[in-house]
């Protein structure tokens, strides 16, 4: 067995979760070679342990579903949940930039995220609970409230996984 390493990546990703993957293939996207190194048996690591649930805020496809999203609502939700053990520029940069990857994704990979109506979301007094609950429960006086959103998109069951992201799509593919 030959114990030599000879590969040069211009990006090393440790853990396959959803942040691991999405930075490999960001990576792909920009012309970078990747590599994600897993020391599960598994992909997907906590992210497939939640079944492979994100969130992202205001993102077309809350648009496209009527609920309304704002960065001013995804901000206040964060500021609810998280409070300052995150920083407000992180927490923006969040904000800003979940929604362009959602998109990306869409329009350049064959990455697929659907929003899925029965997952949490806050409610203006700052429960979480499914929207169902949260109109059975009176919680929440319409299904398009002013509270936050936290509807997230999620991965789709059956996504391929995969240590070596793809090359984007081309025009031609």
């Amino acid at each position: 067995m030959n114990d030599q390493w000879d590969h040069t990546y211009d990006v090393v990703v440790v853990g396959s979760g959803a942040a691991g993957m999405a930075a490999a293939l960001t990576a792909r996207l920009r012309g970078l070679t990747a590599l994600v190194l897993e020391k599960t048996e598994a992909y997907g690591g906590s992210t497939a342990l939640s079944g492979g649930a994100i969130w992202v805020p205001d993102n077309f496809h809350l648009d496209e579903a009527g609920l309304g999203d704002t960065p001013e609502k995804a901000r206040a939700y964060l500021d609810a949940t998280v409070g300052d053990r995150v920083s407000a520029a992180r927490k923006d940069a969040y904000v800003t930039h979940g929604p362009r990857m959602v998109r990306e994704f869409h329009d350049r990979t064959d990455v697929r995220f659907v929003y899925t109506p029965a997952t949490p979301t806050t409610t203006p007094s700052g429960s979480a609970a499914t929207r169902r609950d949260a109109r059975s429960n009176r919680r929440s006086s319409t299904s398009k409230s002013s509270a936050p959103s936290s509807a997230p998109p999620c991965a789709a069951p059956g996504s391929p996984r995969t240590a070596s992201p793809s090359p984007p799509r081309t025009s031609g593919s």
